[in-house]
């Protein structure tokens, strides 16, 4: 019983200690671990939900979507921090998708529940969370061949 007393009184002091960072690092959490468990603070996982941006994408534009209507329609949701419509790099022109980077993850998910589907300048708008970028490797295109241009190990 006493250990558990002394337990308790550790995780209550430990529970009170204050970590400051910069809004824009992600820092590492202040975890403890006794016997194998892993004890957090409370506070932290809801300080870093607040402060994750989410990325949500947004497809079947027209072409004369402008980032302001999109910033416009999402800031009913909540607050966003940048609206991007992905332009050719060839001709500028508009490639019928954006991004969006909302500062709060439940703003982001009212966002997406609320604009999937309506219509903005004549089409009916596609809204998800954004995936990561996959790896795409470094190039190339057709491996087999002639072996023309590939690195040959050294024959001895």
């Amino acid at each position: 019983m006493s250990i558990q007393c002394a337990l308790g009184q550790v995780l209550r002091c430990w529970a009170k200690q204050q970590v400051v960072w910069y809004p824009q690092q992600v820092p590492s959490p202040p975890v403890l671990t006794v016997g194998g468990i892993r004890y957090e603070p409370a506070w932290f996982k809801s300080t870093i939900e607040r402060n994750q941006m989410t990325n949500i994408f947004v497809g079947n534009l027209s072409y004369q979507t402008t980032e302001q209507e999109l910033e416009a329609a999402f800031a009913n949701y909540g607050t966003v921090e940048r609206a991007s419509v992905v332009r050719d790099r060839e001709t500028g022109q508009p490639r019928g998708f954006a991004f969006i980077e909302m500062t709060n993850k439940s703003e982001a998910i009212k966002a997406i529940q609320g604009l999937d589907g309506q219509e903005m300048n004549g089409r009916a708008i596609k809204v998800n969370e954004a995936r990561p970028k996959e790896d795409r490797g470094n190039g190339g295109g057709n491996r087999g061949g002639s072996g023309f241009g590939r690195r040959r190990e050294p024959r001895w």
